[in-house]
This record gives C-alpha cells, sequence and structure tokens, in this order.
C-alpha cells in the first residue's frame, strides 16, 4: 500500500511539473509526454481495478457479483485497449494505434450507460451479448435434426448451454428473442441517452459523428483508410505503401481522455476512493490533457502558417 501512495504522489509531482514546462510546443516533447501519461493512466488504471470499499477491505473481498462484474469487466477491457494503444503510438505506428480510438470509445459508453441505468439494463445487456451464439447454436440445432452431430459440433452446444445457464438464462427464451439491441436502442441511441442523462452532457455532443463515425474508415478499412494509409499516389497511379505513418500528437493525447474518464466513473460507482485521492489526480491528469492539446494546436497552427 505504502508502495502505491509514493506512485500515486510521483505521478502527481510530475504532473505540476509539466505545466511549468516551457518548451513543450516541440513534436518530440510532446509525444514523449502523451507516451509518459499513457503509461502513467495504465498504472493508474490497474490500481483503480484493485481498490476496495471499507467494507470489502474489512472482509478481504476481492471479487465481484454478475452485475458488478459486467462494470468491471468493461473498465478491463479499457485498460486492454489503451495498452495496445500506447505501445503503438510508441512504437510510431500511427495507424494502427488510431483502430483502438473507437473500440475504447464503444466501451466507454456501454460501461456508462450501464452505471446509470442499473442491473436491469445490465441484465439485458447480458442477454442480447448472446446474439451471434444463439444464431450459431439454432443453426447447429437445425444440423442435428437432419444427422448426428460430429464431436465439435456436440462441443459448441454444450459450451453454449453451459455459458447461458452459468448467467440464469433461459435457453428456450434466447432462441425466441427478435430484440437483440440494448434496452431496444442502437448505439446512436445510446448516446443519445448519455447527452440528456449524463452529469458532462458536453461529452457526447459531438462524439457520435467525430468519435464514433469517423473512427469507422479505420475499423472497417473504408477507401480513406486505404488512400491515406496503405497506398501511395502518384502521377494518377497508386502504389503500396508498406510504411507506417509518423504518429501525430493528438492521436495519445485526445485519447487518454477515455481511462481519464472511465477511471473517474468507476471510482465513484464503486464508492472505493472516499477521500478522492485518484479521482483528484485523474482530474489533475485531464486538466493537463487539455492545456497539452491546446498548445498542440498552437504547433500546428504555427506550422501551416510556415507552410505558407
Amino acid at each position: 500500500m505504502d508502495e502505491i501512495i509514493k506512485e500515486v504522489q510521483d505521478i502527481n509531482e510530475w504532473i505540476d511539473h509539466c505545466h511549468k514546462r516551457v518548451d513543450l510546443q516541440d513534436y518530440d516533447t510532446l509525444m514523449d509526454l502523451g507516451i509518459t501519461i499513457g503509461n502513467y493512466l495504465r498504472k493508474l488504471t490497474i490500481i483503480s481495478l484493485n481498490t476496495m470499499t471499507e467494507d470489502e477491505a474489512s472482509r478481504n473481498e476481492d471479487t465481484f457479483e454478475l452485475h458488478e462484474a459486467v462494470i468491471v469487466g468493461h473498465l478491463v477491457r479499457i485498460y486492454k485497449l489503451f495498452d495496445q494503444l500506447v505501445y503503438f503510438v510508441s512504437e510510431n505506428k500511427g495507424e494502427i494505434s488510431q483502430i483502438f480510438s473507437r473500440l475504447m470509445f464503444e466501451t466507454f459508453a456501454t460501461m456508462k450507460y450501464l452505471i446509470i441505468k442499473g442491473n436491469s439494463s445490465i441484465d439485458n445487456y447480458i442477454k442480447v451479448s448472446f446474439k451471434s451464439t444463439i444464431n450459431q447454436y439454432v443453426y447447429i440445432k437445425e444440423v442435428e435434426s437432419k444427422k448426428e452431430l460430429v464431436d465439435i459440433e456436440r462441443r459448441i452446444i454444450q459450451k453454449i448451454e453451459n455459458r447461458i445457464k452459468k448467467v440464469g438464462l433461459d435457453i428456450t427464451d434466447l432462441t425466441s428473442n427478435k430484440n437483440w439491441k440494448l434496452d431496444g436502442l442502437s448505439f446512436k441511441g445510446i448516446i443519445d441517452y448519455l447527452k440528456n442523462h449524463d452529469s458532462s452532457p458536453s461529452l457526447w455532443g459531438l462524439s457520435y459523428d467525430f468519435m464514433y463515425g469517423n473512427s469507422s474508415t479505420f475499423i472497417h478499412g473504408l477507401w480513406y483508410d486505404i488512400e491515406l494509409n496503405h497506398l501511395m499516389y502518384s502521377n494518377g497511379r497508386y502504389s503500396p505503401k508498406l510504411s507506417y505513418d509518423a504518429v501525430d500528437p493528438r492521436y495519445i493525447l485526445s485519447d487518454c481522455f477515455i481511462p481519464v474518464m472511465a477511471c473517474i466513473d468507476y471510482l465513484k460507482w464503486r464508492k472505493s476512493d472516499p477521500n478522492n485521492i485518484l479521482i483528484r489526480v485523474f482530474e489533475k491528469i485531464g486538466g493537463l490533457l487539455v492545456h497539452l492539446n491546446e498548445i498542440d494546436e498552437i504547433r500546428i497552427e504555427k506550422k501551416r502558417e510556415g507552410a505558407t
């Protein structure tokens, strides 16, 4: 515990030092700071996941019941996605790091929605998550009605039935289900709900089109991604581009906001940071990120002016 407290204190002091630096408009400095912040956020997310309430600490309880585990699992997923984003940024592979932005955003939005809505929506989330599994189950059952199943098909059926039983669902109910959207909402519907019910509605204002929609091109390999990242153009013709693009500081500086906000929401939901020690650190990192993004805009504008 003393080691963790010391680590949090060191991060706090580092943030204070960053605000005093005067060389922040340099590309290399911004990249270095972005990666350093990313590495600190990885550590802080792990610390957040290991926090306990006073009651849990008194019972030495470090496991979760199903509804809690859904929220915990979302933050773990954000951690793992962010962990890889930081890795690919540090490797200077811009087009790969872009893939993780939307995945983190989707996970955070769903986590936030489930925190606000509570157990009934978590139950529905678990249920609708079985859509592709049930389609697979129904298909194999139709095969079984015509012939004896081979070993791998029997194993798949058994595995599916065990997974469904584990979370207390009924397979007959699932096979007859017609609505496979969380609470009947599309992802855009979830974002619209957050605009109206989150304590920070401004976060979700343009997020669907800019963070979700725009990043689709890098998820699905649409033409913009192919043209920008994977082809070279010259004299009306194209050739393969096997090199990687240099990472723009905005990739890492903007994406760091997701684990910051996710951890703050998680700690408030868990009530496992009663003195707001970790929350204040995350808020300070958020303030630093705003500052660095503003500085990066100045850097970009100066670069444009120099090119004209």
